[in-house]
């Protein structure tokens, strides 16, 4: 038997949402969070959040623990790849710190852009061209 004499790094896990506001969360490993990005609208139902949040893509059978509520409805079924939300106060911030840096400059937000006369992003259409809800 061989035995282990380096400590190994532990996964970062990243807790994430369906919407902004959604009661319900999921921890997922941070290596099958995809496609980290600034969204104005969740996934599923587009809700339209206050401001711009983190967003990006999970399996939604892919979960280490807690649940993303969806209703696997779309396409062919479960499993299949679902926008999620990243709250801040959800994670360390060291790890919010790296996810920010992925998705690149925070845009303003829908007020600011109403405010200022600047073109409010549409709303998504109800499946994307990747097949995701």
């Amino acid at each position: 038997m061989k035995l282990m004499t380096e400590p190994t790094e532990v996964e970062p896990l990243v807790r994430v949402r369906r919407q902004w506001d959604s009661g319900y969360t999921a921890v997922y490993h941070l290596a099958d969070l995809s496609e980290v990005h600034w969204a104005y609208y969740s996934g599923g139902v587009f809700a339209p959040a206050p401001w711009a949040f983190l967003a990006g893509y999970v399996s939604c059978e892919g979960a280490v623990s807690g649940e993303v509520r969806h209703s696997g409805e779309h396409g062919d079924g479960c499993p299949h790849s679902i926008q999620v939300c990243i709250v801040q106060r959800d994670n360390p911030p060291e790890l919010v710190a790296l996810l920010r840096a992925m998705a690149g400059s925070k845009p303003p937000s829908l007020a600011v852009l109403r405010r200022t006369g600047q073109p409010i992003p549409v709303r998504p259409l109800p499946y994307d061209l990747r097949g995701r809800w």
